[in-house]
């Protein structure tokens, strides 16, 4: 299949609820072919608005758009995983505010890994489809899904406090 931005919506919505709490808001959607992220090629990309004083990153202003490819035929399961791996990016900016040099990092490969244990084959980056290179035990990644769990909980809970 190629994705449409409304089924790319609706999936994502789903996957907001089931796996990141609804922590995050909703960005824009846009399908073209090609997708290039920096200047390769890819399946998608999560790209975002941000406020930045003498070169250190303080804010994501909005939410930013997910882009995905619409040049190759895929599978609904393909196209979510990438979908969930441009989620998490998102996640990392917006709800847990860190700004890594290397976006794949210890945050990303843990929410990765949890996201696989629900039967997801989630890629770590394009060239990744056997994730054999991640060296985290399960207790790492618990731990690091707890920290970004607990994030969340505290922000929905200063924000229904504000409320």
């Amino acid at each position: 299949m190629i994705p449409t931005e409304q089924w790319l919506s609706g999936c994502f919505a789903d996957f907001n609820r089931k796996y990141f709490k609804n922590a995050l808001q909703t960005p824009r959607f846009k399908v073209q072919k090609p997708c290039y992220v920096g200047s390769s090629e890819a399946f998608g990309g999560y790209y975002y608005n941000l406020s930045q004083i003498l070169g250190k990153v303080f804010r994501v202003n909005s939410p930013g758009t997910i882009v995905m490819t619409g040049a190759w035929d895929r599978s609904a399961k393909s196209i979510g995983e990438t979908l969930l791996h441009e989620m998490i990016h998102m996640y990392i900016y917006t709800v847990l505010k860190k700004f890594p040099r290397n976006p794949h990092n210890e945050d990303f490969i843990a929410y990765v890994k949890y996201l696989n244990g629900f039967g997801w084959n989630v890629p770590i980056n394009k060239t990744d489809t056997t994730r054999t290179d991640i060296e985290l035990n399960e207790s790492e990644v618990k731990e690091i899904v707890s920290e970004c769990v607990k994030k969340v909980l505290a922000e929905i809970k200063s924000k229904t406090a504000v409320n």
